[in-house]
């Protein structure tokens, strides 16, 4: 495994949202609530990003990186959308090795026809991802996905998880529980 200590985006696992905030600057945020961070901007931005969403552990710091990237014009086949995602997991890969490819529609989908791949997005008949699985040693998983806004209008999602993130949520769920 290749050492810890990855920064996506500039940003690495266990800062706290202030040491985010003095990062960034007070302009980058968008919203701040609870463990959440919201930002317009990071210390290393990626042009085809436009919005990312931190995750704090009150204990354990950065534990999550959510980044959305730009709307993606495409046809009806998700060509364009489908061509970005490609060319992100190539840039990925190069930090994090070859990724598990996911394109799956089931064969008694509705839109199983390629014309419809992007109804099948939407519909959620079908699954496209590219998942580093435990890429570094402090790194969990990263996770690529193309979405859908609208039928000619795509996304993609990128998700890091850093270690600690299971504790983390199990932690709120146990907490959650006990209201009862």
């Amino acid at each position: 495994l290749p050492l810890a200590g990855q920064t996506p985006f500039g940003l690495k696992r266990g800062l706290t949202k202030q040491e985010v905030i003095t990062l960034v600057g007070v302009n980058a945020v968008e919203k701040s609530e609870g463990d959440e961070l919201i930002l317009k901007n990071v210390p290393k931005p990626h042009p085809d990003f436009e919005s990312y969403m931190l995750v704090f552990s009150p204990t354990k710091g950065l534990l999550k990186i959510l980044a959305a990237g730009n709307n993606i014009d495409t046809n009806d086949y998700g060509a364009q959308l489908m061509e970005k995602f490609k060319d992100i997991t190539d840039l990925i890969s190069k930090t994090y090795g070859k990724p598990q490819i996911l394109n799956h529609i089931p064969d008694d989908a509705t839109f199983h026809e390629p014309q419809f791949f992007m109804m099948s997005l939407k519909e959620k008949e079908r699954v496209v991802q590219a998942l580093w699985n435990k890429p570094t040693t402090d790194l969990i998983g990263v996770l690529l996905e193309p979405k859908v806004l609208r039928l000619n209008v795509g996304y993609l999602w990128l998700t890091y998880e850093f270690e600690g993130w299971e504790e983390y949520v199990n932690e709120i769920k146990a907490r959650e529980g006990k209201v009862f």
